[in-house]
């Protein structure tokens, strides 16, 4: 029975191992609204330091049509001290990070200047004492609203108002009862 029980979390293990590694392949990051893009990581030791790096790339549609790309982690599972650095594979430098001020997530945004190859650097350390620590991470593209949505939300607004105003214009007449 003892024999049974371990194969099966020396398996568990495994599993959790492979997930870690095979989550590393390279993301891709399309148009703002389709997905959003998760990484994911497990099977550290308590106390231990980690840095992984994920690879994704970004296509022109999402470049054309994001402004700002949020990326949030969770700490819940374990992890903490996160930190992220965007590395810009083409032009061999780091995209600058704006850290979001919450309280339930660690959270960066940054824009990205053009489509390609981008490497998200994250490092944190394993705080879980049971299992380890795991972490999953949510790459978000957010589109800029363009002037024809103002447009037309004046237009709308507009329409609105004249609208309640020949109604109040109205002479109201009497109809037999």
């Amino acid at each position: 029975m003892e024999e049974r029980i371990m194969l099966r979390n020396i398996f568990l293990l495994l599993v959790l191992l492979g997930a870690g590694q095979a989550m590393a392949a390279v993301q891709d990051v399309s148009v703002p609204g389709a997905a959003t893009t998760l990484f994911d990581h497990a099977g550290e030791a308590f106390g231990s330091h980690f840095t992984d790096t994920w690879q994704i790339n970004v296509d022109k549609a999402a470049v054309a049509n994001s402004g700002v790309v949020s990326f949030t982690f969770s700490d819940i599972f374990g992890v903490g001290n996160f930190s992220l650095a965007v590395w810009d594979v083409v032009k061999s430098s780091y995209v600058a990070i704006t850290p979001v001020v919450n309280s339930l997530d660690a959270a960066w945004q940054f824009v990205l200047p053009d489509a390609g190859r981008y490497d998200l650097l994250i490092s944190g350390v394993v705080t879980g004492t049971q299992l380890g620590g795991s972490y999953i991470a949510g790459i978000v593209t957010a589109p800029i609203p363009e002037p024809e949505v103002y447009a037309l939300i004046g237009v709308g607004l507009l329409t609105l108002l004249v609208s309640k105003r020949r109604r109040s214009q109205r002479i109201p007449t009497l109809q037999a009862a």
